[in-house]
């Protein structure tokens, strides 16, 4: 069943009322921008209900002026009601951040992550000026030009980025921002940790507003997507990474 809701483009946190008035199977909850539904701001999958009613709270630190929603349940909205209207409140952010190229950075990304799919290949910079990035099919190795198995890539002397337009359209507009953030890491810690730039993408999230859900779901699908046949130290490695991500997500306060 599809619904729609005005935003005016203000952080909010809606609580979404849906009543089941049968069994379903898994379900499906995807919001969306309503005059460019390919923009998804939130696409979960929640195991089957009975008849029952639930309330989903779902924060959007980034949100459209006007927000599409369906519920789903193998592709049909039959047994599945929207309670009318869908509540919703201001977003607070718990921890603002001030630091002004970090600011400046999210601004950016953020600009990124609500027009990716409207972004067509070639060199995108931030309205200050400071941030670019490369958009093409796939990401290539600033050295030997070869493609790389990665959404995303940062020159950890400019912090200038490379994405592969493909891989990002397959996350929503919170999986690009964080993926965007985790990359940011890289230049802003000068490290090349990736669990250290897996935390510091979370915890810029988190702070930010994002659910501990859509965040997860960044990093669980990327390493999803990436090639398949790795070598089993590198599949463990990234495991005990999704596993630690979720851990420090969960605790975070």
């Amino acid at each position: 069943m599809g619904y729609s809701i005005v935003l005016n483009k203000e952080p909010k946190v809606i609580f979404l009322p849906v009543t089941y008035t049968k069994k379903v199977a898994g379900v499906r909850i995807i919001g969306y921008d309503y005059s460019f539904p390919a923009t998804v701001f939130f696409d979960r999958q929640i195991p089957g209900r009975k008849s029952q009613k639930e309330i989903y709270e779902i924060p959007l630190p980034f949100a459209p002026e006007k927000l599409g929603i369906k519920v789903l349940s193998d592709g049909s909205s039959e047994g599945i009601i929207i309670n009318e209207p869908v509540p919703f409140k201001p977003l607070v952010i718990k921890n603002a951040v001030v630091l002004p190229e970090m600011k400046s950075f999210i601004g950016f990304a953020s600009d990124v992550a609500l027009n990716l799919r409207k972004m067509v290949k070639g060199y995108w910079t931030s309205e200050d000026g400071r941030w670019l990035i490369k958009i093409d099919d796939k990401v290539k190795n600033r050295v030997t030009g070869k493609e790389e198995d990665t959404p995303i890539s940062v020159s950890v002397n400019s912090g200038h980025l490379e994405a592969s337009i493909r891989e990002l359209k397959k996350h929503t507009v919170p999986g690009i921002f964080v993926l965007l953030a985790h990359e940011f890491g890289h230049y802003f810690l000068k490290t090349a940790d990736e669990f250290a730039c897996d935390k510091f993408a979370a915890e810029l999230a988190l702070n930010l507003g994002f659910s501990q859900t859509e965040i997860l779901y960044a990093f669980s699908k990327t390493f999803k997507t990436m090639k398949p046949n790795l070598d089993a130290g590198l599949r463990i490695e990234r495991e005990n990474r999704i596993v630690a991500i979720k851990d420090f997500i969960q605790n975070w306060t």
